[in-house]
C-alpha cells in the first residue's frame, strides 16, 4: 500500500482555505436554488418561506449572543413604532425585552443590531400603481425605511461598569466624571435581501447599508453591495446616529493641549484637575474601508458570502454591545400612555377629568403664547376664558340639581 504523502504546513492551510471558500460558494448556490423554487409558487404563499431561507444565512454567520426574530415591530421610548420588519437581529444579553401580545412582538430599538427586509423580483423598480390602489414596492420600501429612521434611542440609562457608574450616558467614579459615552445614539444596520433585483442596486443603497441579490444564471450566487464609507463614517453613523450629542473624540480635537476638568472632592468643594489630552484614536478609522474585507478566489472573483461575513461582523463589533438599556425611559413611556382610573370598558370620570384638565392647560398655554406675539388679541382671549369659566360653573350647578340639589 502506497504511503500517504504528508502535507506541509503551508499546503494544509491552503487546502483548508480552499475548502472553506468552496463551502461558502455551495451555500450561496443552495440559497439561490431555494429562492428560485419558492418563487415559482404563488407569490402570496412564499413570504415566510422566503424569509426563512434568508434566515439560514444569518444563522450561519452572526455570533451566538444575537438572536433572530421574525416579523417584529420596533418601538422606542418616545412612542414611535416601525413598520413590520421581516427579520431583526437582536442582542438579548443586554436587552432581554420583547413585549409580546399574542403573535405580535414589539422590540425596543436599543436591542436591535440589524434589520433585514426580504423581497422578490422587481422590489425597487420605478414606482408604479398596483391593483386595488396598492402602493408600489418601491414606495413601500421608502415608507419602511422612514419608519426605521424615525426611531430614536434614549440615553436615560443607569448601569455599573468597570470604569464606574454610567448615568445618562456619562461615566462617573465616586469623585470624577470620567468620560462621555462612546455611544450617544445607535441605529440598526439596514440590510436588503432580494431575488433578481440587481438592476436597481443604486436605488436600494439609498435606503440600505447592505444589498444582497440572489441571482440565477451563468454565475449563480449572491452579489453583495454596500455603502462606500470609511470605518470612521460607519462608527459615527451607527454609534452617534442622531448627531445631536457631541461625538466621542470631538471634545478631544485639540490634541496635546491641557483641558481643565472640574470635580468635587471631599466636602463637596470644587477642585480643578489638569488632564493631558491624547490624540483622538477614532481618526485612525479613516484609514479602513469595508472593501478591505473582501475575499477573492483563485480567479480573482469576490467570494461574496464570506466577504459579507467579515464586513457585517466588523460593523457589529463597532456597535459591540447595544446602547445601555434605558429602563426608566420605557417605564415613563408606559406611564405616559396609561390613563389613571381606566378600565377595559373605558375611562372613569376621574380619568376623563384628568385628561380634560391636561387638554385645558395645553389650550390655555397655546392662547397665552399667541397673545404674547399679538398683544392686541389679549383682551379677546381673557373674555373667552371668562366665558368658558362661567359656562363650566353653570354645568356644575345643573349637575348638582340633577343629583337632588336645589335648582336655580
Amino acid at each position: 500500500m502506497a504511503e500517504r504523502k504528508q502535507l506541509t504546513k503551508q499546503e494544509r492551510i491552503e487546502k483548508t482555505v480552499q475548502n472553506i471558500v468552496a463551502n461558502y460558494k455551495s451555500v450561496e448556490r443552495s440559497i439561490v436554488s431555494q429562492l428560485e423554487l419558492y418563487n415559482i409558487h404563488h407569490p402570496g404563499t412564499i413570504g415566510h418561506s422566503r424569509e426563512d431561507i434568508w434566515r439560514q444565512l444569518f444563522d450561519m454567520i452572526i455570533p451566538k449572543k444575537f438572536v433572530i426574530e421574525h416579523s417584529v415591530f420596533i418601538i422606542d421610548s418616545w412612542g414611535d413604532i416601525s413598520k413590520e420588519v421581516d427579520l431583526a437581529i437582536i442582542d438579548n444579553m443586554y436587552t432581554p425585552y420583547i413585549f409580546q401580545y399574542g403573535k405580535l412582538k414589539f422590540v425596543p430599538i436599543e436591542a436591535v443590531a440589524a434589520v433585514i427586509e426580504c423581497k422578490s423580483t422587481d422590489a425597487c423598480n420605478s414606482p408604479r400603481k398596483k391593483k386595488n390602489g396598492e402602493k408600489s414596492d418601491s414606495s413601500a420600501l421608502e415608507e419602511w425605511y422612514k419608519s426605521i429612521e424615525a426611531l430614536k434611542t434614549s440615553n436615560k440609562s443607569i448601569a455599573r461598569m468597570a470604569a464606574g457608574t454610567v448615568i445618562h450616558g456619562v461615566s462617573y467614579t465616586s469623585k470624577f466624571k470620567i468620560s462621555e459615552s462612546t455611544q450617544t445614539s445607535t441605529r440598526p444596520i439596514r440590510i436588503f435581501c432580494g431575488y433578481k433585483t440587481a438592476e436597481e442596486v443604486n436605488n436600494l443603497l439609498d435606503l440600505f447599508d447592505f444589498v444582497l441579490i440572489a441571482a440565477k444564471g451563468k454565475d449563480t450566487g449572491i452579489e453583495v453591495y454596500s455603502q462606500k464609507r470609511t470605518l470612521k463614517e460607519w462608527y459615527d453613523s451607527l454609534d452617534h446616529h442622531e448627531g445631536k450629542a457631541k461625538k466621542f473624540g470631538e471634545e478631544h480635537s485639540n490634541a496635546g493641549k491641557d483641558e481643565t476638568e472640574i470635580h468635587c472632592g471631599e466636602g463637596g468643594n470644587s477642585e480643578e484637575k489638569q488632564i493631558e489630552i491624547e490624540p483622538n484614536p477614532c481618526n485612525e478609522l479613516n484609514d479602513y474601508k469595508l472593501e478591505a474585507y473582501q475575499v477573492k478566489d483563485e480567479k480573482g472573483e469576490n467570494v461574496s458570502l464570506l466577504s459579507f461575513n467579515f464586513q457585517l461582523n466588523q460593523l457589529l463589533m463597532i456597535i459591540n454591545n447595544p446602547i445601555l438599556f434605558p429602563h426608566l425611559a420605557y417605564a415613563d413611556l408606559f406611564k405616559r400612555n396609561m390613563k389613571l382610573g381606566t378600565t377595559e370598558e373605558g375611562a372613569t370620570d376621574q380619568g376623563k377629568d384628568q385628561e380634560k384638565e391636561r387638554t385645558d392647560k395645553q389650550g390655555k398655554k397655546s392662547r397665552q403664547s399667541k397673545a404674547e406675539k399679538n398683544p392686541g388679541k389679549t383682551e379677546k382671549i381673557e373674555k373667552t376664558e371668562k366665558s368658558e369659566k362661567n359656562e363650566q360653573t353653570k354645568k356644575v350647578k345643573r349637575k348638582g340639581g340633577n343629583d337632588g340639589g336645589e335648582n336655580d
